[in-house]
């Protein structure tokens, strides 16, 4: 719509010209303050991603303009009523107003700026020079980019041509666009978009052609090709280059940012948009130009201080935006981000507030790129590199693993860098080393001993000469004289020889160990340690292992290789012995003492070696197998603990061996450890060993074992997430199933792979129809069939190896879990058989190993749901023998954690159990004693705690307390009972995502209506 500028002389004709100036003079301003100028288009996208100005914009136009319509008294109850508590938008909508009082002269000022800007016209199919514009591809304040092909035969070509907007024409915008003209003539460099041609067209308006650049803005080209970081390093020192010829051909480009920087589709990176760039005088400073704060197009996130203030800009304001980008492509985070639109913000933001280290943002980045990039962003323009191409020699030198300038330059920092360089070669060197050493010390020990019982011997040979010869001289003394004396001498050279034997033997045990340790010790456990049926020849490994161990201990000396050797089969052995989760021999007890040993071992060596890879990862691998102990022993707090003092040995593990999964395990276990006493934090680490594990699986997809790592994690995570968040749960569950199945296809006789895929499907199954659980989909039959399929795999292991205790609790699980399911019709002896034989294998699980908490707790809840059927089928006094049974396993397995969620929730599903089977056989005394010992232990447990599970818990508690109560007559107990459970339901289902509980609130809600009624 064109703007009538002569037509009409009332007072609402004569306000549309000075309304649409306003808007036009309020949008040109906008341009200082956008993120991304939208006159670079010389290319086939551009970037439009910060909309903050733009929306608030849009709301202050909308604003303006009908207030614009009423009369200044119902201005301000209008202002109030639109902005609200918005101060900005009404700060914005007031200062447009303020232009109300503007006289005629400077109304018709606008009008002909108005009409100027908004009648021209699309040059789209029109001919300039040799070319013919297909179509525009973007425009700015100064000009308009359109695209073009040759009108001629000559070639076909597509180009960018810019011509000057009609309106823009003025006198100071021709000679900026010729000047930009000129910049890009004099630039012939691969990686900046080159000119091809110029000059004007048939309205004398200037114009030149650029070639076309096809490609992505450079921050979306490296994210959407994931680079890494020394892929981002290396493109980034091509645009270097560009900026350093740029520089050397006496330009400074000014408005350096990603979306004037695009790479083509074959990698090459292209400069673009000299549109602000300024020649550098020769006077009075050949390097520099002013320019003021906001008084051109800028872009703020990437602007250098000096430009902001308005001080001189040389090339090292293009070396702060460079590095500002940089920072970005690394970080996936802006330098600066400010929300305001504010100038004064901005100015803050980028000349005073310090800039974080880029590894705060990607732990992934190292120190040696923190103080390149912060040197680049000082504020002081004399503290950065002082041009683009030492900025570049920087990163050329970290990618070469060389001392970085932008660091300080000590010793230290040098022979760091120097080791890094060689670690292979001085990792060898120093081994050799010791080698030598130790071998030398303890051979020269052996051999002053042997002299020193050589020199004893020819004492002793002297001495017998000597009495040999008075022997001889006194012949007549004694014959036997010269007999012992020969005898003596004899000894003496057999003593002699005994000696020298010794030497060679302490010389040979150094090998010995060492061939033992690193060689022969594990060779056979490492060849069956994943068969069915292995655990037997395990254990007389571990046994022979650890006598063998004892026994060298006392010969282990200083030697650190032999002291990492030791430290590292003692770890290896308790693996053996007692590791959950993998084919053990069930002795948690010596598995402990084993880790113990190693410990001690390995701890000193951390001191002395700490970017040694193998001191590194032995350490990690002893302390997070302590804490998988101390985690199925029920001492989460203990496990946590330690697990957070490896950490930073797993992360500097992560640093100088690439690829290493040892953080990303820690991480896991920690959210194990933290599943039930901390689960939001647990979720935390879960989600980041996801994450670790994704980057390391996409790097080495062929290794199996990280493949199975994830898809543990994400079985983890399900678990975490089940009480709260049930269907995203059951997704973690299927990727992780869907992993394992993979696997399997892959090695279907490995052990291992099938026992994971045994418990993943069990999750699916426990999901999708987990007895007594609301939480659940309550799909049984779907449930069935995931158990049915995890059964037949349990059953499998079981029976390959009879004595493995992990193998039987998994069988144990199982079949609990399918009696525990609603039986079909006539189901109800094959649910019992299941669950009587559940019992069985839990009780031998508890009598082999009682302190294993998760024994005891499966334990209680199968005698939990053979009480259960024995209910349902009217043998109410077998079922409350079996409720007594339930309840006393249930208390043992909290005495060895008290914190246990799953402890607790069953010894509160055992005492209410009791407490209804005692209130339908007409107990009132033993039914409230019971109903009030669940209350109580739910209180207790919720007091200030937060926790949905345990809300529950309480809300249950409750539940049963006031049916109780109910059920005798009580009412106006059983109405304040209930009134409580209603309050605990509505807690957790406001705070549950499912609302899984809406059927326990609306029973809890009729029982409170009907004490209701009964009592009025």
């Amino acid at each position: 719509m064109r703007l009538g500028v002569a037509k009409g002389v009332g007072t609402e004709a004569s306000w549309l010209p000075i309304r649409a100036s306003l808007i036009v003079l309020a949008r040109f301003e906008r341009r200082h303050f956008e993120r991304h100028s939208t006159e670079n288009a010389f290319s086939s996208t551009s970037d439009t991603s910060w909309n903050g100005p733009r929306s608030l914009w849009e709301r202050s136009q909308q604003v303006f303009l009908e207030a614009l319509e009423l009369s200044p008294a119902a201005r301000i109850s209008f202002l109030d009523r639109a902005c609200g508590g918005d101060s900005l938008l009404r700060q914005e909508v007031e200062s447009l107003l303020a232009h109300d009082r503007l006289d005629a002269e400077l109304a018709g000022v606008f009008q002909l700026a108005a009409a100027a800007l908004i009648e021209d016209g699309s040059l789209v199919g029109q001919r300039i020079g040799a070319y013919r514009i297909t179509s525009e591809l973007g425009h700015g304040g100064m000009g308009a980019v359109y695209l073009a092909v040759r009108a001629d035969d000559e070639f076909q070509k597509r180009v960018a041509i810019k011509v000057v907007k009609r309106g823009m024409d003025t006198y100071a915008m021709l000679e900026r666009f010729r000047h930009e003209r000129q910049i890009l003539a004099n630039l012939d460099h691969p990686y900046i978009a080159r000119l091809m041609d110029g000059g004007s067209t048939a309205d004398h308006r200037p114009f030149f052609v650029m070639e076309y650049v096809e490609g992505r803005p450079i921050d979306r080209f490296c994210r959407e090709s994931r680079l890494s970081v020394e892929e981002i390093c290396r493109l980034f020192l091509r645009v270097c280059e560009a900026v350093a010829y740029a520089h050397r051909s006496l330009v400074v480009h000014r408005d350096l940012k990603p979306s004037n920087i695009f790479v083509t589709t074959d990698g090459a990176p292209k400069l673009l948009d000299f549109g602000v760039a300024k020649l550098l005088s020769a006077a009075p400073d050949a390097h520099s130009t002013v320019a003021g704060l906001f008084g051109r197009p800028l872009t703020p996130e990437y602007a250098s201080p000096e430009q902001v203030r308005g001080l001189v800009v040389t090339t090292s304001t293009d070396v702060y935006s460079l590095g500002a980008v940089l920072y970005e492509l690394l970080t996936g985070e802006r330098a600066h981000s400010v929300e305001s639109t504010s100038a004064a913000e901005w100015e803050r933001a980028i000349c005073e507030t310090e800039i974080p280290r880029p590894s705060s943002r990607r732990r992934q980045l190292s120190h040696d790129l923190d103080s390149i990039l912060l040197m680049s962003l000082r504020k002081e323009s004399d503290r950065r590199y002082s041009s683009v191409d030492r900025f570049a020699a920087d990163i050329q030198r970290f990618l070469e693993g060389q001392a970085v300038a932008a660091r300080q330059d000590s010793l230290g920092y040098r022979a760091v860098k120097y080791v890094k360089r060689h670690a292979l070669f001085l990792g060898a060197a120093l081994i050799v080393a010791i080698s030598l050493l130790s071998g030398a010390v303890l051979a020269l020990s052996q051999a002053r001993q042997a002299q020193a019982a050589r020199q004893i011997a020819e004492q002793e040979r002297a001495r017998a000469e000597d009495r040999s010869r008075q022997a001889d001289a006194a012949r007549a003394v004694s014959d036997r004289e010269h007999a012992i004396a020969e005898r003596q001498r004899v000894i003496a050279v057999q003593q002699a020889a005994i000696a020298r034997d010794e030497q060679r033997k302490a010389e040979q045990r150094l090998t010995q160990l060492m061939e033992l340790a690193n060689k022969s010790l594990f060779d056979v456990h490492a060849a069956i340690e994943r068969l069915p049926g292995a655990t037997a020849a395990r254990q007389k490994i571990v046994k022979t292992t650890l006598d063998y161990l004892e026994s060298i201990e006392k010969d282990a000396g200083a030697d650190d290789r032999m002291r990492l050797a030791l430290g590292v089969a003692y770890w290896r052995a308790g693996d053996v012995q007692g590791a959950p989760d993998t084919p053990n021999l069930g002795d948690t007890a010596g598995a402990r003492k084993s880790y113990l040993r190693a410990a001690e071992w390995v701890r000193p060596l951390l001191g002395r070696h700490p970017y040694d890879p193998k001191v590194l990862a032995a350490w990690v691998d002893i302390q997070s197998s302590r804490a998988t102990v101390l985690l199925r022993t029920g001492q989460a707090e203990l496990a946590a603990g330690i697990l957070r003092a490896a950490t930073p040995s797993a992360i500097t593990l992560s640093r100088v061996s690439v690829g290493d999964a040892r953080e990303a395990n820690l991480d896991q276990l920690l959210a194990t450890a933290l599943e039930f006493i901390h689960p939001a934090e647990a979720r935390d680490y879960a989600r980041r060993s996801i994450e670790g594990f994704n980057e390391l699986v996409a790097r080495n997809p062929s290794d199996l074992d990280l493949v199975m790592a994830l898809s543990a994690v994400h079985s983890l995570l399900g678990s975490i997430l089940r009480p709260m968040e049930p269907i995203e749960a059951l997704k973690h569950f299927r990727e992780s199933a869907r992993l394992r199945e993979g696997l399997i296809a892959q090695r279907p006789d490995n052990s291992a792979y099938q026992r994971e895929l045994m418990l993943a499907y069990g999750q699916i199954a426990s999901a999708l129809g987990d007895p007594g659980n609301p939480s659940t989909m309550n799909d049984a039959e779907a449930a069935r069939s995931y158990y049915l399929k995890a059964a037949a795999i349990a059953r499998q292991l079981a029976q390959a190896d009879p004595v493995n205790r992990v193998a039987k609790y998994d069988l144990a699980s199982v079949e609990l879990r399918l009696g525990a399911l609603d039986p079909r019709p006539g189901g109800v002896p094959e649910s019992m058989a299941l669950l009587r034989h559940a019992a069985i294998l839990f009780d031998e699980l508890v009598k082999a190993d009682p302190r294993t908490i998760r024994y005891q707790r499966s334990l209680a809840f199968a005698y939990q749901w053979i009480g259960n059927r024995l209910q349902a089928a009217g043998s109410r006094a077998e079922a409350l023998a079996e409720y007594r049974i339930s309840l006393t396993n249930a208390e043992k397995a909290l005495a060895i954690d008290p914190k246990d969620l799953s402890c607790i929730s069953q010894m509160l599903s055992s005492e209410q159990s009791i407490a209804k089977l005692l209130a339908a056989t007409g107990d009132r005394t033993g039914a409230i004693e019971y109903a009030q010992r669940s209350v109580d232990r739910a209180e207790k447990n919720a007091a200030g705690n937060t926790n949905l599970v345990v809300r529950m818990h309480l809300a249950r508690a409750y539940s049963a307390m006031a049916g109780i109560q109910r059920q005798f007559g009580n009412w106006p107990d059983a109405l304040s009972t209930g009134t409580v459970a209603v309050q605990q339901w509505r807690y957790v289902i406001t705070n549950e995502r499912e609302n899984a509980y809406e059927e326990d609130l609306a029973r809890a809600e009729e029982l409170v209506a009907e004490c209701k009624r009964h009592l009025h």
